[in-house]
């Protein structure tokens, strides 16, 4: 009987990491099957025998696991990572549109427009949203999108009170 594979985060022996979704059974063979996914490129489904999933391969003279299942901790702390890593990305994200605000603030100061445009913002929020592809994101997409608004027209307002505009 074929050991049951767990979901869950698993190391190849050759470094790579993936996610195992469920099991599922063949049917036609009633073989059990890991549909799992690698947590690098483009991410595809993919679907290997148990059987495969579970056996032993020799490298270098070292018999070990063909996946070895990661601690939750492992889990956790490479999740963590990743979030760090999108963090990271969205810091530099966060600069470039406060430099581009401060572009609009210069704009705005130059032609004699108030900071809030309240029917920019409406338009903003709703075409944004309109991009996610899970729509139970939405209203925390709208949030987060009304609180960098919101920082954008304090920055605004701070640069025009104080004559900091470039």
């Amino acid at each position: 009987m074929e050991k049951t594979v767990q979901p869950g985060r698993y190391r190849h022996f050759k470094g790579g990491e993936y996610e195992v979704l469920f099991c599922a059974v063949d049917s036609e063979t009633q073989t059990q099957q890991v549909v799992y996914r690698p947590l690098y490129g483009e991410g595809k489904i993919w679907v290997r025998p148990a059987a495969m999933w579970n056996e032993t391969v020799e490298r270098d003279g070292k018999t070990q696991l063909r996946f070895e299942r990661l601690e939750p901790e492992t889990e956790l702390c490479a999740l963590r990572q990743e979030i760090n890593e999108i963090d990271a990305q969205m810091a530099a994200l966060f600069c470039r549109r406060m430099q581009t605000v401060q572009q609009v603030a210069q704009y705005k100061k130059q032609n004699g427009l108030a900071v809030q445009d309240p029917a920019r913002e409406k338009q903003v929020l709703e075409s944004n949203t309109a991009l996610l592809p899970e729509r139970a994101y939405a209203p925390y997409y709208a949030s987060f999108l009304q609180q960098v608004m919101k920082l954008s027209r304090e920055y605004q307002t701070r640069m025009l009170s104080q004559g900091d505009t470039p």
